[in-house]
């Protein structure tokens, strides 16, 4: 009886070793579980701020390609645009055996204005100009500023008789243009 005593004494303190190191181990997983999962929070946060940026970068990226093919005072497109987007236009409108028009437009004695009025007012008018031009053209029409007081339109799907009565029309409109007043376009 007492080395069965002995026995059980043996055997309760070995399981209860056992059950110490059992929950020790257990309480070292849930440790390590809450850690694990700090560190999850810590890095979805990472991620959503890193795809915030992504994101913030991609509209950059845009913002800045877009400005780059767009000319800072009129806000219409630049001569690099029409370099880059002009040759794709002619190749689509030749394949599709559809008319296409080219035109180019320059304001005679408009270094005369400048130098009598200053280049505020110049600007004024070429904004002005800018904004006439692109209320009268059609949503596959370009136009863009290429010079100084320089433009070009490509027009497609336009012959030459309906490209030059759609001229006309701007003409007669440039002829009442009045610049607004006011502070420098910049």
């Amino acid at each position: 009886l007492a080395r069965l005593a002995a026995h059980v004494a043996s055997l309760t303190h070995t399981i209860r070793h056992e059950l110490d190191t059992t929950r020790a181990e257990r309480d070292r997983i849930i440790a390590l579980h809450a850690e694990l999962e700090r560190e999850h929070q810590r890095l979805a946060t990472l991620n959503d701020a890193l795809t915030a940026q992504i994101a913030e970068n991609l509209r950059l990226h845009d913002e800045l390609k877009e400005q780059n093919l767009r000319d800072a005072l009129t806000g219409l497109h630049n001569r690099r645009y029409l370099y880059e987007r002009g040759p794709r236009l002619l190749d689509s409108c030749l394949l599709q055996g559809v008319p296409i028009c080219l035109v180019m437009l320059d304001l005679d004695h408009f270094k005369r204005l400048n130098d009598h009025h200053g280049h505020a007012v110049g600007d004024r008018v070429l904004v002005a100009l800018g904004k006439l031009l692109r209320e009268g053209l059609r949503e596959g029409d370009m136009i863009c500023r290429v010079g100084g007081e320089e433009f070009a339109m490509m027009l497609p799907t336009s012959s030459a008789a309906i490209a030059k009565e759609r001229l006309k029309t701007m003409l007669a409109a440039c002829a009442h243009l009045q610049a607004p007043e006011g502070e420098d376009p910049d």
